[in-house]
């Protein structure tokens, strides 16, 4: 295929799509270009600042408020999100590592 679209590698719709997409959120999109040396793209964006992360799914209902549970795992991030689980579950939860 000698099209110009398999020539230079699109037809510019993608940059059409991020151009209104940048104006949405009351930005700026544009491109420094070399002969021979590649394009540089940039945009900018007004962003507000993300909350706090929130737990997409609640916890399941736990018919063992108050049983104890102890959390041995040497990988911290999953140690710490069993024991935040459990505990919203109302269960006493120790977390050690191995």
């Amino acid at each position: 295929d000698v099209s110009t679209t398999r020539q230079f590698g699109g037809t510019g719709l993608g940059l059409s799509i991020v151009k209104r997409l940048v104006e949405m959120m009351h930005g700026d999109v544009g491109v420094i270009s070399n002969r021979g040396a590649g394009s540089l793209f940039w945009f900018t964006a007004t962003l507000q600042l993300a909350g706090p992360p929130q737990i997409l799914m609640p916890p399941p209902p736990c018919h063992l408020k108050d049983a104890m549970a102890v959390i041995v795992d040497k990988a911290g991030g999953q140690r710490d999100l069993v024991q935040s689980l459990l505990g919203e579950c109302g269960m006493r939860v120790s977390a050690v590592s191995t």
